[in-house]
């Protein structure tokens, strides 16, 4: 019997248009993953649209939704400054409660999947994930997750780590101090910030994954900005999303 594989991501209301956006990429440029499941911890108390659970069926996946109780984060002090913001980065350690699995990707819902990203399904077990150009971390966008720490305890300690919320990175601090230096590196191309396109345009044809942080394209007051080539990268969620609308309004008026 095979190992059993998921993906997994996390969203609330604000970043649905991510999600859908993330989910129409993935499935675009790797039909494969219509074959394995995808948890979606949902931490919103609004329920899920029906218009996402109507486009998971039109594209094929196989979406499992799951509603977490998150009352153990409500320790964690995260301060005034975004607090809401905050406690929502911490809910993705829910994602190493997936126990049943072998092993779980999982990829933020404000990221864009450009090309194959099967080779994931194949790194040894552990964690796996791009080491930042920037900082000294490893992002936590997209994460290949083996079965030693896909248990609740190691959540736990996750939640115990953050407690005094002191994190400029939030959740990404925290999942790097724990792990330590003892993860697997991956390709860049496997998590490409978007910052990263202001210095290295050239990036844009090897990306596998670009992962849109800080300002979303979704936003009412986002604005495409700086060079050519972050304006290209920008303007490829953009356009995508068009097409996103598009296909979900196909057939709705028959």
């Amino acid at each position: 019997m095979g190992a059993k594989i998921a993906i997994a991501t996390l969203c609330d209301s604000k970043f649905l248009v991510g999600l859908r956006v993330m989910l129409f990429s993935l499935v675009s440029s790797n039909p494969w993953v219509r074959d394995i499941p995808i948890e979606v911890f949902w931490t919103d108390s609004e329920p899920v649209p029906e218009r996402i659970h109507k486009l998971c069926q039109k594209l094929g996946l196989q979406v499992n939704w799951r509603y977490p109780d998150l009352s153990s984060y409500s320790g964690i002090n995260v301060g005034t400054k975004d607090g809401e913001k905050c406690h929502g980065s911490y809910h993705k350690y829910e994602v190493f409660t997936l126990s049943e699995y072998d092993k779980v990707i999982f990829l933020d819902s404000d990221i864009f999947v450009c090309s194959d990203i099967s080779e994931l399904l194949r790194i040894d077990d552990g964690i796996s994930a791009v080491k930042e150009i920037e900082i000294p971390q490893f992002n936590t966008g997209v994460l290949s997750i083996g079965k030693k720490f896909l248990n609740h305890d190691f959540r736990d300690a996750l939640i115990a780590a953050s407690a005094d919320g002191n994190h400029s990175h939030v959740d990404q601090d925290v999942i790097n101090s724990v792990v330590g230096s003892s993860y697997n590196q991956l390709p860049v191309w496997y998590n490409v910030l978007k910052s990263y396109f202001r210095h290295l345009g050239s990036w844009i044809s090897r990306a596998k994954i670009i992962h849109y942080i800080a300002d979303k394209p979704w936003h009412s007051e986002f604005s495409t900005r700086g060079n050519i080539e972050c304006v290209v990268v920008e303007r490829l969620w953009l356009n995508a999303n068009a097409l996103l609308d598009n296909f979900e309004a196909q057939g709705e008026s028959a």
